[in-house]
C-alpha cells in the first residue's frame, strides 16, 4: 500500500501528519503557515473522492464570495480593514495577557502548539533583556 504513512523527514520535522503549526512571523504579525491545496493529476481526474473534494472547494469560496459581498452592500465594509482590526485587537490581549502573567486565560484562548510559541517567545526575549544566567 502506498502512501499509508508519511515520509520520515516529514515526521521528524513535524509537517506530516496534517498537523498545523501556528508562528509568529514578527513579533506583529500572528499567522498560521498556508498550505496549498492538493496538485491536481490526471488521475484525480477519475476520483470520486477528488471531484467531492473539488467541489467542497468550490462551493466553499462561493458561499465566502458571497458572504463578503452581502456585507459590502449592506454595511460598507471591507475585508482587509476587518482583518487589521481583529489582528490588532488580539495582538494586544495577548500582550495584556502575557505581560498580565495570566498565563491561564492565555492558555484557554489559543491552542497548545501556539501557547507553546509564546512561551518560547517570551522566554527569548527575557534572554535577550536580562541575560542568561538570570533565567537559567
Amino acid at each position: 500500500m502506498r502512501g499509508v504513512t508519511p515520509a520520515a523527514d516529514l515526521v521528524s520535522s513535524g509537517q506530516g501528519g496534517g498537523q498545523l503549526r501556528p508562528y509568529l512571523l514578527s513579533p506583529q504579525v500572528i499567522a498560521e503557515p498556508y498550505s496549498l491545496p492538493p496538485k491536481l493529476t490526471i488521475v484525480s481526474l477519475f476520483s470520486i473522492d477528488r471531484w467531492r473534494l473539488r467541489g467542497k472547494w468550490a462551493l466553499g469560496w462561493l458561499k465566502s464570495a458571497y458572504a463578503l459581498a452581502k456585507l459590502k452592500r449592506a454595511l460598507d465594509f471591507d475585508l482587509l480593514t476587518f482583518r487589521d482590526k481583529e489582528v490588532r485587537e488580539l495582538y494586544e490581549e495577548l500582550n495584556k495577557m502575557q505581560s498580565g502573567y495570566s498565563h491561564n486565560e492565555l492558555r484557554d484562548m489559543v491552542t497548545p502548539p501556539m501557547f507553546t510559541q509564546l512561551r518560547r517567545l517570551h522566554l527569548v526575549l527575557g534572554r535577550e533583556r536580562f541575560g542568561n544566567e538570570i533565567l537559567d
